[in-house]
């Protein structure tokens, strides 16, 4: 069974953090894992701070950091989980920018 848990993102260093752990290459396979939509991965930062910026409607949220784990019962592949994670924010969210990245756990 899938856990989904959505916490905003309020401020630009909050911003940089989450990307620097949303794209950590070590829990990423090396990056193999992510995806982005209306923006490039490698300058993510920037493209939402902008996007922020020309808003300026009122909001406070830079971004929301959603997190959506699996059970190893569930046996999700890591393309399945990228697939799973791409449609929930495509109908949370439609039309908004966003980069998904799945964080492998090691095999044991």
């Amino acid at each position: 069974m899938a856990y989904t848990k959505i916490m905003p993102i309020r401020t630009s260093s909050h911003l940089q953090k989450a990307f620097e752990y949303i794209e950590n290459p070590d829990k990423t396979t090396e990056k193999v894992y992510v995806s982005s939509y209306l923006c490039n991965s490698r300058t993510a930062v920037e493209d939402f701070r902008e996007i922020q910026r020309l808003a300026r409607n009122g909001g406070n949220n830079y971004a929301q950091h959603i997190i959506q784990s699996f059970s190893t019962e569930d046996k999700i592949t890591p393309e399945k989980a990228l697939e799973i994670g791409e449609e929930l924010i495509r109908r949370m969210f439609p039309e908004h920018q966003y980069v998904i990245a799945v964080h492998n756990q090691p095999q044991r």
